[in-house]
């Protein structure tokens, strides 16, 4: 087998191994009184939160700009036309940034989601489930 071709497979292995360690490990805590899975990942969920709440653009101020912004190649008097979205590159920027904010919006939902199931406020789900044990031994759920 070709030496980077082995190197590869091993890695995949060595990952593979590793994950299924963290896997079979307990979900429950002992008798140790340590802090619960729960109330770790509601900590976590807690400083996330207080994060992304900055996160995100205003759709319509971010439109706007692109709107009045020109291309690349552009002269400046059709900056000020208002035609700044038949430029490919604007027309990029726009989508990447509904993209995102829609991303936002979903890590928003599903923190405020996984608070809420933890607290008993609504039905945890296989969802909400595997994104607590994704949280809790440090995996994006």
């Amino acid at each position: 087998m070709n030496p980077l071709a082995d190197l590869s497979c091993r890695n995949i292995e060595v990952i593979n191994l590793i994950n299924t360690i963290i896997d079979v490990q307990p979900k429950e805590g002992g008798g140790s009184g340590g802090a619960s899975k729960e109330s770790i990942v509601q900590t976590m969920v807690e400083s996330y939160k207080a994060r992304y709440d900055s996160f995100g653009f205003d759709r319509e101020k971010c439109e706007k700009e692109l709107n009045n912004k020109g291309g690349m190649f552009s002269d400046k008097d059709s900056a000020s036309k208002g035609d700044g979205l038949t430029f490919p590159l604007n027309v990029f920027y726009k989508f990447e940034i509904l993209r995102y904010q829609d991303i936002v919006e979903i890590m928003k939902r599903t923190l405020d989601d996984i608070k809420s199931a933890i607290l008993g406020e609504i039905i945890m789900t296989e969802n909400l489930n595997e994104a607590i044990n994704a949280l809790s031994v440090g995996r994006i759920p």
